[in-house]
């Protein structure tokens, strides 16, 4: 666990659930990742390991015993023949006792100690806004996605599940927002605009090639899309299905639209040399 990073425990889950011990710091991490009674946690069991201070296969032991309680819910996903472990916990048991809901459900997200801040997977508190604004007709305005109006402020756990949802099953998912990944994903951002990073995705979704359909059966990942020289190809369209070449097909098609321009090159110079 970095320096940086907390697992925040609520009475309640001490007092109504009655978790003690490595039970109760394993809950609450996942509750950290899944309070929203939406996101799940895709981390690895070395992660869990290392942040309740366990060995790996006692991970294993209190994921599963907290799972058949019904206190977590699990949910496997094969992505390219490999299986990962997803858990989110279980609102049904949290609903049974009013002062959990009055808990979980009602603090506000920007306050002290609020929901928002107090989550385990918080890496940008930058994330946190007072107010959105409203339309004309005194309507909230959505974001666009999980990249907010202002200037600096991207909220990377949505992006996060917002690229998890969009390329499940088709591109390995992502179990982080490292340093590594928010600096590349600003830097695109910062370059060509907050709305070019949903076209470039949307673009790797409607690629085969991007997505497996070439001869080395090949996928990019998210890195791979956010590095410099791969976002801007991507954005100009040398990945796109009228573009790509890299397949029997595609190379075909190449080579006999060289030849017609060849053919239409040696014509004309015959044509000018019969002047």
């Amino acid at each position: 666990m970095k320096d940086e990073n907390h697992i925040c425990i609520h009475g309640w889950m001490v007092n109504q659930l009655h978790l003690t011990g490595n039970d109760l710091i394993c809950y609450a991490l996942i509750f950290g990742f899944s309070q929203d009674d939406e996101s799940e946690f895709s981390g690895s069991l070395k992660y869990v390991a290392e942040s309740v201070g366990i060995s790996k296969d006692r991970a294993r032991i209190l994921l599963k015993n907290l799972s058949e309680s019904g206190l977590l819910i699990k949910r496997d996903e094969v992505i390219n023949g490999v299986k990962f472990c997803k858990y989110s916990v279980n609102y049904d048991i949290i609903k049974t006792s009013t002062v959990c809901v009055k808990h979980v459900r009602g603090m506000r997200e920007t306050s002290i100690g609020g929901m928002r801040e107090t989550r385990t997977n918080n890496i940008n508190i930058d994330n946190i806004k007072e107010s959105k604004e409203t339309s004309p007709k005194g309507e909230e305005k959505k974001d666009e996605l999980s990249l907010s109006h202002s200037s600096n402020s991207i909220d990377f756990k949505a992006f996060l599940d917002y690229f998890n949802t969009r390329f499940a099953g088709k591109l390995p998912a992502i179990r982080t927002m490292n340093e590594a990944r928010r600096k590349a994903v600003k830097a695109r951002a910062a370059e060509y605009g907050k709305k070019s990073v949903f076209d470039v995705l949307e673009k790797v979704a409607s690629s085969p090639f991007l997505l497996g359909n070439n001869e080395r059966n090949w996928i990019c990942d998210f890195n791979w899309i956010f590095k410099p020289n791969n976002f801007v190809k991507i954005l100009e369209g040398s990945y796109d299905k009228s573009a790509n070449t890299d397949t029997a097909a595609g190379r075909k098609k190449s080579v006999e639209s060289l030849a017609d321009l060849a053919v239409a090159v040696l014509q004309g110079t015959a044509a000018k040399n019969d002047r």
